[in-house]
C-alpha cells in the first residue's frame, strides 16, 4: 500500500490496468473455465454458426470467393455490407495457425472480456476517478448481459471493444483534450498521440457497422459540442479529424461490397431494412435501467419483474441480454444525483474541476445520454432517420451497452476527486462490493448456459465429423453435395419445423473434402437456380445436378413437416441413403 502512495502516475497506471485485465479475465473463468476443453467446437448455433464461416472465408481485406459453399456458383459474402475486421481478422489468423474453425471466434469472445475491462477503465480514467473504484467499475461494466448474451449469437456485437473505444473518442473530442493532443510541441509524443487516435478510430469502425455508425453519431455530437463551448474553426476541425477518419475507413472497410455490389446490381437490395423494423426493433428503456432478472438468488424479484413484463412482445430488446445490473442502475441514481449537484455549483460560481486535464464534464455525458434515448426508443428520431437517410441500421436497441456506459462513466465522474474514492479503507471494501455483486449477479448465473452450449457443441461436431468420414470414405471424390431443404443464404429463417437458420453450414465445417450447395448469396446465380428444387428433386432434374458437377445429395430432415415424403422421393430416385448421422436426421444420397 506504501508502495502505491510513493509510485509514480504512469507505474500506478500501469499496475491498474494489469489489474483489470487480471481479475476480469479471473472472473470470465468462472464461465469459461469448465469449457476450455471444448473451446474447438462450436458455442452456439444459428447466427453464430454463420460467424464461424465468416471467419473461414476471411482473406484478411476481404472475403475470398470460395466454391466450398455455395456450389457450383460460389459463396461471395462480400455482397452484403459489413465492417466486422477486426473479429474476422483475429479468428482468421488463429484458424491458420491451429487448422479449426471454431477456435478463433471462441477465444475472441474470452479475450473480449479483459479487452474491454480495460478499455471501459481508460473511459472512466477520462472522467478523472482512478483507483480501486475505477477498476471495479470497469470490470462491472464487461459484464453486463449484452457481454455475455448477445455472444452465443451475434458475436460482432456483443464483443464490445468497438463501442468502447467509440466513447472514448467522443469522450477526448467533447472534453477538448484530443484538441490539445494534437497542439503538443514534443513531436515524438504528438506521433505517440495521433497513433493513439488511428488506433481507436479502426477499431471503432471495423468492429462492427452498427459501432461505427454510432461512433459517428457520437463524434458529431461531440463536435457539436465544441461548437457551443465556443471553440475556434481551426480548434473545431481538429475535433472534426476522428468523425472524418471514421467515414474514411468505413469507406475503405466497405468498398469491396461497394465493388461487388456495382458489378450485379440485382443485389441492391440486400441488406435493406423495411423503416417499420426500427419499431419492431427499438430498445425498451423501461428494460434497459433495471437489473436483469436471472439471478437465482432473487427468486421473488424476478417473478415480479417477469410478471411485469410478461405481455412484452418476445423480440430481441426484451430478452435477458437488454437489462441493466445493480451495479448500472446504481451509477444511474449517483449520476442524476452528481448531474443536480453539478449545476448548482455552476449556478455558485464553484469551481467543478477537479485538476488542470481537460475532463468532460457531467453535462456532456448527459448530452451524450439524452441524444441516444431519443434514438433508442421505438417511433423516436430513429424513424425519421431509417425513412430519410440510412435504412440498413434498424437495431436501434443496440445502444444499450453505451447508454450502459455513460451510467457508469456519469456517476465516475460524479466521484472523481472526491476523498473516500483515495482512501483505500473506504475504496477496497466499495471496490470488492462492487466486484462481489458483479459475480453473483452477472457471472454465475451465465454459466449454466455456456455449459450446456459447450457440451451441446460437442456433440453436434463430433456427430458432423463422424459423418465427414463416413461422406468421404462413401464417396472419396471431390465433388459437390446438393443440400435439402433448400435455404436462401443469409436470412433465411428457420426451416420449419425445426431447422435454425445457417446449419446448414455445420456439415462443411468439417469437411473440406467436398463442396456444399448452401451458401450462395440470395438474389444471385448462386443461389436463384436452387429455388427450382424448393420441393424436392423430380426425375428430369437428376442429369442438372450431374452436369453441375454434384455427386450426393445431404438431407436435413429437421427441415421439412414431412420427411418421410422426401425420403420417399429421394429413394426412389438414388436408392436407400449410403451415410446416416445424428440420428438418421443427415441422410446423404449417391447421385447414380
Amino acid at each position: 500500500m506504501n508502495f502505491m502512495k510513493t509510485a509514480t502516475s504512469r507505474t500506478i497506471t500501469t499496475i491498474e490496468v494489469t489489474a483489470t485485465a487480471v481479475i476480469s479475465f479471473a472472473m470470465s473463468m468462472i464461465v469459461f473455465w469448465p469449457n476450455l476443453k471444448n473451446i474447438n467446437v462450436p458455442w452456439s448455433g444459428g447466427d453464430m454458426t454463420a460467424t464461424y464461416v465468416n471467419a473461414e472465408a476471411w482473406n484478411w481485406t476481404q472475403y475470398s470467393v470460395t466454391s466450398h459453399w455455395g456450389f457450383p456458383f460460389g459463396m461471395n459474402l462480400n455482397y452484403f455490407p459489413g465492417l466486422d475486421i477486426t473479429q474476422n481478422t483475429f479468428a482468421r489468423l488463429v484458424s491458420v495457425i491451429t487448422g479449426q474453425p471454431y477456435i478463433g471466434i471462441n477465444l475472441l469472445l474470452i479475450l473480449s472480456f479483459p479487452l474491454v475491462a480495460v478499455m471501459a477503465y481508460v473511459a472512466i480514467r477520462l472522467m478523472g476517478l482512478r483507483g480501486y473504484v475505477a477498476i471495479a467499475l470497469a470490470i462491472a461494466f464487461t459484464f453486463i448481459p449484452w457481454h455475455l448474451g448477445r455472444a452465443l449469437g451475434h458475436l460482432y456485437l456483443a464483443t464490445l471493444y468497438g463501442a468502447v473505444a467509440g466513447v472514448i473518442l467522443a469522450l477526448l473530442v467533447g472534453s477538448g483534450r484530443m484538441q490539445g493532443w494534437l497542439k503538443t510541441e514534443d513531436k515524438k509524443q504528438r506521433r505517440k498521440y495521433i497513433a493513439i487516435l488511428i488506433i481507436l478510430v479502426i477499431t471503432a469502425t471495423w468492429s462492427a457497422i452498427y459501432c461505427a455508425f454510432f461512433t459517428g453519431m457520437m463524434l458529431v455530437a461531440a463536435v457539436i459540442w465544441r461548437i457551443a463551448q465556443g471553440d475556434r474553426p481551426k480548434r473545431i476541425f481538429a475535433g472534426a479529424l476522428p468523425l472524418i477518419g471514421v467515414w474514411i475507413f468505413a469507406i475503405i472497410g466497405l468498398l469491396p461490397s461497394l465493388i461487388n455490389r456495382a458489378a450485379n446490381p440485382d443485389v441492391v437490395n440486400l441488406g435493406q431494412r423495411d423503416p417499420m423494423d426500427s419499431v419492431k426493433y427499438g430498445g425498451d428503456l423501461a428494460i434497459s435501467v433495471i437489473p436483469a432478472p436471472y439471478n437465482p438468488m432473487l427468486s421473488g424479484y424476478n417473478n415480479w419483474i417477469g410478471g411485469i413484463f410478461s405481455q412484452a412482445p418476445a423480440e430481441e430488446q426484451n430478452l435477458v441480454t437488454n437489462y441493466g445490473t445493480w451495479i448500472t442502475i446504481a451509477c444511474l441514481i449517483i449520476f442524476l444525483v452528481g448531474l443536480v449537484l453539478y449545476s448548482r455549483k455552476r449556478a455558485l460560481n464553484v469551481p467543478t474541476n477537479i485538476d488542470k486535464t481537460p475532463r468532460p464534464p457531467l453535462t456532456f455525458i448527459a448530452y451524450l445520454l439524452v441524444l441516444m434515448t431519443l434514438f433508442f426508443t421505438p417511433w423516436s428520431l430513429n424513424f425519421l432517420l431509417v425513412n430519410f437517410v440510412i435504412s440498413q441500421i434498424r437495431d436501434w436497441n443496440r445502444l444499450l451497452p453505451l447508454m450502459l456506459l455513460l451510467f457508469i462513466l456519469g456517476a465516475a465522474g460524479t466521484i472523481a476527486g472526491k476523498q473516500w474514492t483515495k482512501r483505500e479503507i473506504i475504496a477496497i471494501p466499495v471496490a470488492a462490493l462492487i466486484i462481489f455483486i458483479t459475480i453473483m449477479d452477472s457471472v454465475i448465473p451465465w454459466k449454466p448456459l455456456y455449459d450446456e452450449v459447450a457440451k451441446g457443441g460437442r456433440a453436434i461436431h463430433d456427430q458432423a465429423q463422424h459423418y465427414a468420414v463416413a461422406v468421404n470414405k462413401a464417396i472419396p471424390e471431390d465433388c459437390g453435395v446438393f443440400q435439402l431443404p433448400i435455404m436462401i443464404y443469409p436470412e433465411n429463417g428457420i426451416a420449419a419445423p425445426d431447422l435454425n437458420d445457417y446449419e446448414h453450414f455445420t456439415v462443411g465445417l468439417l469437411n473440406n473434402e467436398k463442396s456444399w450447395s448452401y451458401g450462395g448469396m440470395r438474389d444471385t446465380d448462386a443461389s436463384l437456380w436452387q429455388l427450382d428444387y424448393t420441393n424436392g428433386i423430380s426425375g428430369f432434374q437428376v442429369q442438372d445436378l450431374k452436369d453441375k458437377g454434384f455427386c450426393a445429395v445431404h438431407l436435413d430432415t429437421r427441415g421439412f413437416e414431412d420427411p418421410q415424403a422426401v425420403e420417399t422421393q429421394l429413394t426412389t430416385l438414388f436408392g436407400d441413403p449410403v451415410v446416416t448421422d445424428l440420428d438418421g436426421r443427415w441422410q446423404l444420397y449417391k447421385i447414380k
